[in-house]
């Protein structure tokens, strides 16, 4: 019985990669997950728990998506592109976001951590704020406490 059941939760959540696949409906929290798919929804709560490094938030093509990186946590990606509005709250070790095409999208980088915000063709694009240093980069990237890339 044991077996059976350890079957259906990689076919569930996994990949023959070894891709786990998240989504709302499993939880909020997207620790263990390399990809957490919200792509489509009306709007996407992600939490990456304390110490944590979790994989990508997928929110493209969301009307809201929100990221709370908690503290010592690693986030990966968050993709808010061609969203409506994208909020992060970064207090973790680093984010990094891209923002092409969204409507409104934030970070909020504190706490050191290492941020980079890809703002691409959004019209609304920023840190609010980044707690260190921003340098401006090229192709209208954005970095907090870290060199561009």
């Amino acid at each position: 019985m044991r077996w059976s059941v350890l079957i259906v939760l990689v076919a569930a959540c996994g990949g023959d990669d070894g891709t786990v696949a998240c989504t709302p409906a499993d939880h909020e929290y997207i620790d263990g997950c390399n990809l957490y798919d919200c792509t489509g929804s009306d709007a996407c709560d992600g939490v990456c728990g304390a110490g944590a490094t979790c994989g990508t938030l997928d929110c493209s093509h969301d009307a809201q998506c929100r990221l709370d990186c908690q503290e010592g946590a690693t986030c990966k990606e968050t993709d808010c592109r061609n969203t409506g509005t994208c909020f992060v709250d970064c207090h973790g070790l680093s984010c990094d976001t891209k923002c092409d095409g969204s409507m409104h999208c934030s970070v909020e980088c504190r706490d050191g951590a290492q941020c980079l915000l890809d703002c691409g063709s959004s019209p609304d694009c920023q840190f609010q704020p980044c707690v260190g240093m921003t340098t401006q980069c090229a192709n209208n990237v954005q970095v907090c406490n870290r060199a561009c890339p």
